[in-house]
């Protein structure tokens, strides 16, 4: 297994000095046992990219959380707003969404992302973000996830 010594790493990352990928996502990731994440948006294929690096952390034996952003209608954040079950929402919410991928890439990446979560490998928080959401606004919702808020 590759240490996170053996890479030379800069302070800062950013596309202006070339892949970020291949720099250091695939390169931190090979030497991970441990990849917790928050984001404000996720899509299954960002995983299948990242592939070379995640297979390194599976054979670490090694864990990836993610706590990522939920888009909800503004009703959906209205009835959260008034007290809705924030878990029915999402669960509402994800239960429409379209399960077939629209390509083989999303399909692989869709097939990943179901064995990694079948192996203990990743698990997912979600956090409901109103839709259409800003940049330049940062909803202070509470994660609502019984493993982090006791």
């Amino acid at each position: 297994m590759p240490s996170l010594t053996d890479y030379v790493w800069r302070p800062k990352y950013s596309p202006e000095h070339g892949d970020i990928l291949t720099q250091f996502y695939i390169p931190a990731l090979r030497c991970a046992v441990r990849y917790w994440r928050t984001t404000g948006y996720f899509q299954a294929t960002a995983l299948a990219i990242a592939l070379r690096g995640i297979e390194g952390l599976i054979r670490n034996q090694g864990q990836m959380r993610l706590i990522v952003g939920c888009t909800l209608a503004q009703p959906e954040a209205d009835a959260i707003a008034r007290g809705h079950d924030l878990r029915a929402i999402v669960e509402q919410n994800l239960a429409q969404a379209p399960l077939e991928p629209p390509d083989t890439a999303a399909r692989d990446a869709l097939e990943l992302l179901a064995w990694m979560i079948q192996h203990h490998i990743l698990d997912i928080i979600t956090q409901p973000l109103p839709s259409p959401f800003p940049p330049w606004q940062h909803p202070q919702f509470k994660l609502q996830n019984p493993t982090l808020n006791p």
